[in-house]
């Protein structure tokens, strides 16, 4: 009788230890607490660069008289693999309610090609990561839209 429940006990314990890792496997985690916070390949600088360069502020944004300043605060996912997922603006925190500009902040994130995943003991995680996005456009110096 005690050696059944003994193989009874390691095989439960074994399914339930494969369930707890698959389970973390799909658990976001916040930036405090991974070992390793996921990252924009090249750094800040190098996602700042990547924002200004490929961030298509519409025309109507553009033809516009009026100085823009807007803040939009962007929430991702970066997953395992280092894609980004469920991309949207925290509506509640940003100040922007430029639509046109919201949906740009949304679309240069979601082109952003793979990210450096975040890491807990050595092991790639998902973690929620978010970005402000700050759109400064004075009308004399607003830039034009690139040729395609």
């Amino acid at each position: 009788m005690k050696i059944s429940y003994l193989i009874f006990f390691v095989a439960l314990s074994t399914n339930v230890f494969a369930q707890s890792e698959d389970s973390t496997s799909q658990e976001i985690y916040e930036w405090f607490h991974v070992t390793e916070k996921a990252e924009f390949t090249g750094g800040d600088s190098a996602r700042e660069k990547f924002i200004q360069d490929n961030i298509d502020i519409p025309e109507v944004v553009l033809n516009s008289d009026e100085d823009i300043h807007c803040l939009i605060i962007v929430r991702f996912v970066v997953n395992q693999d280092g894609a980004l997922s469920n991309v949207h603006v925290e509506e509640n925190m940003s100040p922007c309610k430029n639509e046109y500009l919201i949906d740009a902040a949304v679309e240069v994130v979601k082109k952003m090609p793979k990210w450096k995943p975040a890491m807990i003991d050595g092991k790639p995680v998902r973690m929620q990561f978010i970005l402000p996005i700050r759109v400064n456009i004075d009308g004399e110096t607003k830039p034009r839209k690139k040729k395609k």
